[in-house]
């Protein structure tokens, strides 16, 4: 095979390969637990952060502050995923003894706030995985929203998101 016949070979695979990744990506931005179709956002995040709880033996409180309704389906999946992902963050990696999960609707914002009394991290540590903080930052983004994340060796991490309430009824 000449020279020309790989290069052609490699844009096609290249295509195929973005083809890929673009479902995929589709795919797992469409993925919604039936537990939040059934039950609502926060009895999802309830049911989870008890599975949580019982699975992997960790202290967990989950809180919710001021009425929260129905949201849109993509902001309640949205937001379940990284409350999802912070908490599997929180099992693989902090060896914590507690954690906490607060959902809080103010006048102009839903606020989440993820925390724990792990080891902690150095964010800025490229060495760390963060593909699962890259979801979470992504996910908060598709929302209009902000992450801000707080953590420092030996002393835990908190993960806010504020997603502005734009979803009047």
């Amino acid at each position: 095979m000449g020279f020309p016949a790989v290069i052609t070979q490699s844009r096609e695979l290249k295509k195929i390969t973005d083809g890929v990744l673009e479902n995929l990506h589709r795919l797992s931005i469409s993925l919604r637990p039936a537990t939040l179709d059934h039950l609502g956002l926060i009895s999802a995040l309830r049911q989870h952060t008890e599975m949580i709880r019982t699975q992997h033996h960790l202290n967990i409180q989950f809180e919710v502050v001021g009425e929260i309704e129905r949201l849109p389906t993509e902001v309640e999946t949205a937001i379940y995923r990284i409350v999802q992902e912070a908490l599997t963050n929180i099992v693989r990696h902090a060896n914590a003894t507690h954690a906490d999960v607060l959902l809080e609707r103010k006048k102009d914002s839903i606020i989440v706030i993820i925390e724990d009394d792990g080891i902690g991290f150095d964010p800025n540590n490229k060495a760390i995985n963060h593909l699962g903080l890259v979801g979470i930052h992504e996910r908060a983004t598709m929302l209009g929203g902000a992450i801000t994340l707080e953590s420092s060796p030996h002393h835990g991490s908190t993960i806010k998101l504020e997603v502005p309430w734009q979803f009047e009824s």
